[in-house]
Parts: C-alpha cells; structure tokens; sequence
C-alpha cells in the first residue's frame, strides 16, 4: 500500500478486487477450493458427509439437530480493538460457505473508516441467503461488534434470523 496512490487504484498488495456499491467502495479478496481440497488429513467433501445430529451434540444448550452445511455459512472479524463498543471497527470480515461443489473463502477489506458502510451492506446482502451461521466466540465478540456497526450505519442486521453454532463452547467442552 502506497501513501502516494489511492488505495482504490492499489489493490494489488491485497490480492483482491475493488467493489463498489451505493455507499462507496471496499476491497474483497475470494478465493475458492474444491470440495476435495485436502487441509491436514480432511478433505472438505468430507465435512458436507456429516449427519446434522452429530452438530447437535456440540449445541448443548440449544440443540441444533438440522443444521446443513450447504446452508450454513461460517464467519469472524479482525478487528481494531479488543474492547468493543462504538470505537472498535471490523476492518477484516472473513465469511466462507459451500456453494456449487466448492468452498467459497471471502474477505471483505476496509482500508479506511469511510468505507465501512459500502462493506458491511454487501457483507448483510450475503448473509441474508444461510440459515446458519458458525462462528468462534461469534456470541461474546463478534456479533455483537457487528450489530453494533450495523446500527451505526444504519442497515438491518441478519443475524437475528439465523440459527448460531458458536464453536468456543464445545471447545471448552473437550479442552
């Protein structure tokens, strides 16, 4: 990133594209795997094989026993703090689902304050097609810095209408 050049016209360090909408531009890096793309010794379509009821036992306190992974959609946020409120900004979102025979990794990239709302209207247009949503520590940390940002900026939230799978809990089962 070059101070000499605007970040728009720079994208290249990033290795994504500019996107822009109504409410101004933002950068978004993809990146697409096939569903037999192998990462240690599990192989992705490996993953979309497993029984909803097995999901279930990870949601102890709300059972998730239907939970479909080609519907599910799995996010978390870098953000600029760590002690939330208005002052903290998520300026990485990453979100990856499955769709079309492949796993589908998007980062939407705010490289300034003033791009905040063109990212997080499109990042809710994409939310808004799963019913589930998997996050880590998404409950404590990253939801409610979202939400947050979503009211001051004016859009309608969506994760009210999806069913939650937070992964810190479970894990603080076994471990």
């Amino acid at each position: 990133y070059r101070l000499d050049k605007p970040w728009s016209r720079n994208t290249d360090f990033f290795e994504g594209k500019t996107v822009a909408n109504d409410f101004g531009e933002y950068i978004l890096i993809e990146e697409n795997f096939k569903e037999t793309y192998r990462t240690g010794k599990i192989y992705l379509n490996e993953l979309l094989e497993i029984e909803p009821e097995v999901f279930s036992q990870l949601s102890v306190k709300n059972p998730i026993s239907n939970l479909n992974l080609e519907k599910t959609i799995f996010l978390d946020i870098e953000t600029t703090g760590l002690s939330g409120g208005s002052g903290t900004y998520p300026f990485l979102i990453g979100i990856g689902f499955f769709q079309d025979g492949r796993f589908c990794l998007k980062q939407f990239f705010m490289p300034d304050y003033s791009r905040e709302k063109a990212m997080l209207f499109d990042l809710t247009k994409l939310l808004q097609d799963y019913e589930f949503l998997v996050t880590f520590n998404g409950k404590g940390y990253d939801l409610p810095i979202l939400n947050g940002r979503f009211i001051l900026q004016r859009i309608k939230t969506v994760f009210d209408v999806q069913t939650h799978l937070d992964l810190l809990f479970p894990s603080r089962r076994f471990w």
